[in-house]
């Protein structure tokens, strides 16, 4: 199975952007990453398997920690 990467190229340099937009990508970044550890169980052996769920989980909380400090972001504007 081969596994095409997305364009993970940034809109404008990290320079120029602010804490919410770095989050935003971030979120973006987490879910992209379940979205592909989820097409990759469709080929996954027992064993292979088991660590994907493992993947997925953490990366769901990385989304929640994400939201969560953005909330807060927005919350300081």
């Amino acid at each position: 199975m081969y596994i095409k990467k997305k364009n993970l190229t940034l809109k404008k340099p990290i320079k120029n952007m602010n804490t919410e937009e770095i989050l935003e990508k971030a979120l973006e970044l987490e879910k992209e990453a379940i979205e592909e550890y989820s097409r990759m169980k469709e080929f996954a052996t027992v064993e292979t398997e088991d660590i994907l769920n493992f993947l997925i989980g953490e990366e769901k909380k990385h989304v929640k920690l994400i939201k969560n400090r953005l909330d807060a972001v927005k919350l300081l504007k």
